[in-house]
């Protein structure tokens, strides 16, 4: 497959999509500091004990003020994995289910790729449904008070969780997001091909704030989480 040429509009799709913070999560701890996250150079060659590593979900950049290296999603895969272009390319389109277009592409690989297509939009209807859901269940759930008020501590006003479609991921033994997502179509597969399921199989999300992470054409390809603790994660 690397041996064909990307076109490039595959390429500027990739780097329209990739969601950089998920990307550079893979490297380094970021925590949320207004539009921005911020974190630990995960350069090997900058030791910091001071984050100074930004990153843009808004531009799809990130920058370190430290030792200045910066770039998009498609970068900081190729410096970090050492990886060249192409492959770089082609692990964030497996990754956030883009169909790559290439040069010369054979039967067997046209057929692999409409696979891949259904398998992202399903993807995508999921994770929209998810966010639906987690939404509902914060604003009208009688288990979600607790996850209300601890929004309200953190002077989170009605309109934000609103605007930014922050919700609340029941507590074990609710029912949970695959119970509802069976009565809308969505199977396992669906689910599992959006992050949504652990690797044991469960739910990903229990009793945890949630928070929609989009690409910049509006399209939720993940969920920041945080527990009512001080333990977070994302997907």
């Amino acid at each position: 497959m690397y041996g064909m040429r990307i076109s490039q509009r595959s390429i500027e799709t990739v780097r329209e999509t990739a969601n950089i913070v998920e990307v550079a999560s893979e490297f380094t701890a970021l925590r949320r500091a207004g539009a921005r996250f911020t974190g630990l150079c995960p350069y090997p060659d900058h030791n910091e004990k001071s984050p100074s590593f930004g990153v843009s979900p808004e531009k799809g950049f990130f920058h370190c003020f430290g030792c200045g290296k910066g770039g998009d999603a498609i970068k900081l895969v190729m410096e970090l994995k050492n990886l060249p272009f192409a492959e770089a390319v082609s692990h964030l389109g497996e990754r956030f289910g883009i169909e790559l277009e290439f040069e010369g592409r054979s039967p067997e690989e046209e057929r692999a790729a409409k696979t891949r297509t259904a398998r992202r939009r399903s993807a995508y209807r999921a994770l929209a449904a998810a966010a639906a859901y987690y939404h509902k269940y914060l604003l009208k759930a009688s288990v979600a008070e607790e996850a209300r008020r601890y929004l309200k501590g953190r002077g989170m006003e009605p309109s934000t969780i609103e605007e930014f479609r922050l919700g609340y991921a029941p507590p074990r033994g609710s029912g949970g997001f695959s119970a509802a997502a069976r009565k809308v179509g969505l199977d396992r597969s669906a689910l599992d091909a959006a992050g949504l399921l652990s690797p044991r199989g469960g739910e990903r999300f229990v009793d945890r704030v949630t928070f929609p992470i989009s690409d910049l054409r509006g399209r939720i390809v993940g969920f920041g989480a945080r527990t009512l603790g001080t333990r977070s994660r994302s997907t």
